[in-house]
């Protein structure tokens, strides 16, 4: 089956933290990526000063990644969806705790799709906790972050497939699987003895790009890939994970 060509690849300004958003873009930007989701953390200025930066640099984006809403009354959800709405991204990710999942889908602007994340260590970590999430409003949607799937024990492309249409969005990232004693633990535990897993560089972990995308074009997914990289090294992580996508793609349809 080839994969149709409506799957775009972001660059994740998350992957340059540690730099300015300015930096971030100009990193982006210099890799090559004409779409970039921005990160809530790098809003150190006004919205429409973010619009600006994209603008000069000639950068479209796609999505604001927001990191997750626990708690009633949060300001990051106000921050985000005026921030998406100001740069035009259309979606906004987050993770979102049950308990605060109906006040935040009331916050939701009518032109910006509010994307569910799985996390490991967070109650929507598995296909069934996020499913349950997206019942809760059929204008939610999900976001498949294959790292986080990779360390709740679940494959990304088995994730895929469970969220079927519902998925709209997904931050490709690597991470190394648990060993089955570490995930019989359960998040709670693994988070309190084990604290968080190092980040896996592109290729030394349980990710197969292939095997996720194959399994994206089955679901005849339409919507945004991410390259997100949490370790050193961003921008080889991000090239890395490029070419494999693009590698990917090119075996796909020469199988056809």
């Amino acid at each position: 089956m080839a994969v149709r060509e409506e799957m775009r690849v972001a660059g994740h300004t998350y992957a340059f933290r540690d730099r300015p958003l300015g930096d971030a873009l100009d990193a982006l930007r210099d890799a090559g990526f004409e779409l970039v989701e921005v990160w809530l953390g790098h809003l150190r200025m006004s919205c429409d000063e973010v619009a600006a930066a994209l603008a000069a640099r000639r950068l479209c984006a796609v999505a604001v990644s927001a990191g997750g809403f626990y708690a009633p009354g949060e300001a990051a959800a106000t921050q985000a969806f005026a921030l998406a709405q100001a740069i035009g991204a259309p979606v906004v990710v987050a993770c979102v705790s049950p308990l605060v999942l109906g006040e935040v889908v009331r916050a939701v602007p009518e032109d910006v799709t509010l994307c569910i994340e799985n996390h490991w260590d967070q109650p929507l970590d598995r296909p069934g906790a996020v499913g349950a999430a997206l019942a809760a409003s059929g204008s939610l949607a999900a976001c498949l972050d294959t790292g986080h799937a990779i360390l709740a024990g679940v494959a990304p492309e088995r994730f895929a497939a469970a969220l079927g249409s519902r998925l709209a969005h997904v931050h490709l990232k690597e991470a190394r699987s648990p060993a089955l004693p570490v995930r019989l633990l359960g998040r709670r535990a693994r988070l309190r003895l084990l604290g968080r897993p190092a980040p896996a560089f592109p290729g030394e972990g349980a990710l197969s790009v292939a095997r996720l995308r194959a399994a994206l074009a089955a679901a005849s997914y339409t919507g945004v890939v991410t390259l997100e990289h949490e370790g050193a090294d961003a921008g080889r992580a991000l090239a890395t994970l490029l070419s494999a996508w693009r590698a990917a793609g090119a075996g796909s349809q020469k199988a056809v």
